[in-house]
């Protein structure tokens, strides 16, 4: 699973899982906005990203867009 931030004015930055190629980008935004609350909560929030890492590759998930 990749994970990056994007700047957005904040300190921390927006949360994006990024494809395997690292062609795509996918807002992470509902799952968790901050790669700090991530790491904070890594056991609960990792098979969520895990999924949409998988739905990203996969070409199923419906937002991506170009990294």
């Amino acid at each position: 699973m990749k994970l990056a931030t994007l700047r957005d004015g904040s300190r921390d930055g927006q949360l994006v899982v990024v494809s395997r190629d690292l062609a795509l980008a996918h807002y992470a935004t509902g799952i968790a906005e901050r790669l700090q609350q991530v790491l904070d909560d890594w056991g609960f929030m990792s098979p969520q990203l895990e999924d949409l890492y998988d739905q990203l590759n996969s070409g199923r998930a419906r937002h991506a867009f170009p990294f």
